[in-house]
């Protein structure tokens, strides 16, 4: 039987879902266009010499992967087992942050990393396929400076996001400490779990690996868990729509984790949940660094995220 992917509104306007997933032509025409412009800002060399150049890192012919990043260009072997990358100096991938990644998640998640050479004014790095264990080593972080750094970039979000987001925003803000309790693990983040970074058989829809670990930080866990609400969603251009299931697949979603990391109680859960929110303010209530404005289309993702547990 056909799969529904029509969503129902209180209005009784009927919507297919999947008129807004981007297609593969979609995906193309966004990585030419970041490629062109990766290559008229960075003016010492062109996309044919990066090419000739992996190649010869790679001993084998290479060819842009269909994802490709606002700061680098990225190619990968006719084999699958090397990705190349090219970065700008102030763009630098943090090689220790990358290896505590790959030492906490295995490299079924994290993929090997070296800097190979600076070449015609770029970075060069090396990475390898992304597949094998699970490790999950822990990390001692300073846990006093990290708390200090959440709160005031809660408190920054205060003066810039529109007031329908300060009664969450509070609550977070109050609820701070208690992902911070001894008893809420500390773990290595992911910054950006989004489903261009994901990586997935579709024989059998298994993670296969996480992309993009440039700058992974250590945090209370639950801060990435909002990447689960953005898999089960599609933003079109001032909207959020939701995947008719949404609602039972999150519920499967905390429901395996409970089963896995534990069992969890109640308030363990709903502990992670806090994090889940604080995550999503300090994710989409900025952009580089900067507090969003009101017409910022990172708002769609607050509005959507926020509005579920």
């Amino acid at each position: 039987m056909k799969k529904d992917y029509t969503t129902q509104y209180p209005s009784g306007l009927v919507m297919d879902i999947l008129q807004f997933i981007p297609s593969q032509a979609s995906y193309q025409a966004q990585a030419a266009h970041y490629i062109t412009k990766f290559f008229e800002t960075n003016e010492l060399t062109t996309q044919q010499e990066c090419d000739e150049h992996a190649s010869s890192i790679s001993d084998q012919p290479v060819s842009p992967t269909t994802i490709q990043g606002q700061n680098s260009y990225t190619v990968v072997a006719a084999d699958g087992s090397m990705l190349i990358q090219f970065r700008p100096p102030n763009c630098p991938i943090d090689i220790p942050g990358l290896d505590n990644a790959r030492t906490t998640y295995g490299r079924r998640f994290v993929p090997a990393c070296v800097f190979r050479e600076s070449w015609r004014g770029l970075f060069v790095y090396a990475m390898d396929g992304v597949q094998a264990s699970w490790t999950n080593r822990p990390i001692s972080p300073d846990v006093r400076q990290i708390y200090q750094s959440y709160d005031s970039r809660l408190a920054a979000l205060t003066d810039t996001l529109p007031p329908k987001f300060y009664s969450k925003l509070n609550t977070a803000r109050n609820q701070l400490w208690r992902i911070f309790d001894p008893s809420h693990p500390i773990v290595l983040n992911h910054p950006g779990l989004t489903d261009t970074n994901i990586h997935v058989d579709p024989t059998t829809g298994r993670i296969t690996g996480v992309m993009d670990w440039s700058n992974p930080s250590l945090g209370p866990f639950g801060l990435s868990i909002w990447g689960v609400d953005v898999a089960l969603g599609i933003q079109s251009i001032n909207e959020w729509h939701w995947h008719p299931d949404h609602i039972e697949l999150r519920r499967q979603f905390w429901e395996t984790l409970s089963g896995a990391a534990g069992p969890l109680g109640d308030d363990q859960v709903s502990t992670a949940k806090v994090a889940r929110a604080v995550g999503i303010f300090l994710t989409f209530g900025y952009c580089n660094g900067v507090p969003v404005e009101d017409d910022d289309s990172r708002l769609v993702y607050l509005d959507a995220l926020l509005g579920v547990e």
